[in-house]
């Protein structure tokens, strides 16, 4: 369903990214594993085999382990369900910070969430020195109250640092597969450089998802 509504739509690929274990209802932690299976093109689109990995603990800790994570073409990570009174600013900021430096993580997701505040700053320097993105979410626009003056922060951050971003739908269902409008309203105000979406061209997510392949390649064990 996800392949055909990408196609009906234009799009070239997509990334399914299905919860971590920790997230209740979501896919087993093996799910990666049955993954490989999957073919890379489905009726001419590019599927990128991917999981939104739950943060579990402040230092960057998460619900998926690397023997799983190394099977995927590109991985996110993010906070959901960890304690408020836990994930501090301090301690969200520390948390986001280590799984930016993990070899497996290319990116951590809704960072946007004004549950879990950040030093956006910090967050935002460490994925330029990682040559990872930083995750600008649409959804986030609708369904977290306050998220929007943080994306336009992130944003402005991204902008200043020549941090690479990638505009994500976070679709959840095939009827929202490419559907980042309020986000891309959000870029244009702010006159966001297309050079810096990472997925704005098929070709430079392509080559980042190359790039990332021979990373994990190199990683021992």
């Amino acid at each position: 369903e996800n392949a055909k509504m990408a196609k009906e739509k234009g799009i070239k690929g997509f990334a399914s990214t299905d919860h971590g274990p920790s997230v209740p209802g979501s896919a087993p932690r093996f799910l990666p594993y049955t993954m490989r299976s999957w073919p890379e093109y489905i009726d001419g689109v590019r599927l990128y085999k991917s999981c939104e990995a739950n943060i579990i603990d402040v230092s960057g800790d998460m619900d998926i382990s690397p023997f799983y994570l190394k099977m995927l073409d590109f991985v996110l990570a993010g906070l959901h369900f960890a304690p408020e009174e836990e994930f501090d600013k301090k301690n969200t900021t520390k948390a986001y910070i280590a799984a930016y430096e993990s070899d497996y993580v290319d990116v951590v997701v809704h960072t946007d969430n004004p549950r879990y505040p950040a030093d956006f700053e910090a967050v935002v320097k460490t994925a330029k020195r990682m040559g990872k993105p930083i995750e600008i979410n649409n959804q986030s626009i609708f369904l977290r109250e306050g998220a929007e003056v943080n994306i336009v922060e992130l944003i402005k951050l991204c902008k200043k640092h020549e941090t690479m971003i990638v505009l994500a739908s976070d679709a959840h269902i095939c009827f929202n597969i490419g559907e980042v409008s309020a986000a891309a309203k959000l870029l244009r105000e702010n006159d966001f450089p297309v050079d810096l979406i990472l997925n704005a061209k098929f070709e430079r997510f392509e080559d980042y998802i190359d790039k990332r392949a021979k990373r994990i390649e190199k990683i021992k064990g």
